[in-house]
């Protein structure tokens, strides 16, 4: 990536009303800032546990990832708020595990996910089967969300973006 290549870089990564999105996605973006020992993910159901490492990816080609630790030295900062969830919230939490900090308010608290049976007629029956813990400590975020080291209110519908700009502040000083 020619952006991690410059040398000193800094990533300001706005997840502020964010949904979330699929898992796939999220996993190819945080791969992006995971050293060799780092747990990205760990996905536990009633019986088991699996935890999204490099040896993971190593193991697992359908879930190949492009451009594994290209960012490890850059800095971010997340900016976060209530409506950041699921997806949004793994790729905050696992990044802040691994010392990037986070900027906003709380975020949703969306840590689960569902498996999708087909019924009969067709229809189609979504049940939660597995919850989503982040980073090397295993972070929780199902009811808790992401909470961050700076809370900072959404000032957006004002003329200057609080949240955005201590983001900014945060990234250029030491």
């Amino acid at each position: 990536l020619p952006l991690a290549k410059g040398g000193a870089c800094a990533l300001a990564i706005d997840l502020r009303d964010n949904p979330g999105g699929t898992l796939d996605s999220v996993l190819q973006i945080a791969a992006l800032f995971m050293r060799d020992s780092d747990t990205l993910l760990t996905v536990r159901t009633r019986f088991d546990e699996t935890s999204i490492t490099k040896e993971y990816f190593d193991k697992h080609p359908e879930h190949e990832v492009k451009h594994l630790g290209a960012l490890k030295e850059c800095r971010a900062v997340l900016v976060i708020n209530g409506e950041s969830a699921s997806a949004s919230e793994i790729l905050a939490s696992a990044l802040h595990d691994w010392g990037h900090r986070v900027v906003g308010t709380r975020s949703y608290g969306k840590g689960v996910g569902q498996t999708d049976y087909g019924l009969a007629d067709g229809g189609r029956f979504l049940l939660t089967t597995f919850e989503f813990l982040a980073g090397n400590k295993k972070t929780l975020i199902h009811d808790v969300g992401v909470i961050p080291d700076y809370t900072v209110g959404d000032t957006r519908t004002n003329v200057v973006d609080a949240q955005l700009e201590k983001a900014i502040e945060l990234l250029t000083s030491n």
